[in-house]
């Protein structure tokens, strides 16, 4: 969703970095994303490590289908 600080989605914020991987025959993953952090409980950032620890041991391919 568009808005917020930045007026803009975090996709349309990245796409010149995923342009740029693509023509460099690179693989461009979806970003990991998390908001708030600053703000948030103990648990909410307990829960986004655990979400966070699971994106970065996915396979690329689990992550692009």
């Amino acid at each position: 969703m568009a808005g917020g600080d930045n007026w803009f989605t975090v996709s349309e914020l990245l796409r010149p970095i995923q342009r740029t991987l693509t023509r460099c025959n690179g693989i461009f993953l979806p970003p990991f994303v998390t908001f708030d952090a600053l703000r948030g409980t103990d648990e909410y950032l307990e829960q986004e490590a655990k979400r966070y620890a699971a994106y970065i041991h996915a396979p690329a391919h689990a992550l692009t289908s």
